[in-house]
């Protein structure tokens, strides 16, 4: 075996852990800290969110980044 095809095949073999390596990393899923709350700045209103059956079996899947990151939303 040829000197330039040993080097080939070593970049080609360190190109190959490169990208494997580099696709694998570790996604954390959080929520955002909600600003404080200024008691002051209240109004006195009931809300409620309301979620059908149908909807809550409904995939939900993330856009962008190159991860494609899929949930269903928790009853």
């Amino acid at each position: 075996m040829s000197i330039v095809s040993r080097a080939l095949r070593a970049a080609m073999a360190l190109a190959f852990v490169a990208v494997l390596a580099g696709c694998a990393h570790p996604i954390n899923v959080g929520t955002d800290a909600s600003p404080p709350r200024v008691e002051a700045n209240l109004i006195q209103k009931k809300v409620a969110y309301t979620m059908t059956d149908a909807q809550r079996a409904l995939q939900a899947v993330t856009l962008g980044g190159g991860d494609r990151i899929s949930y269903y939303p928790v009853p």
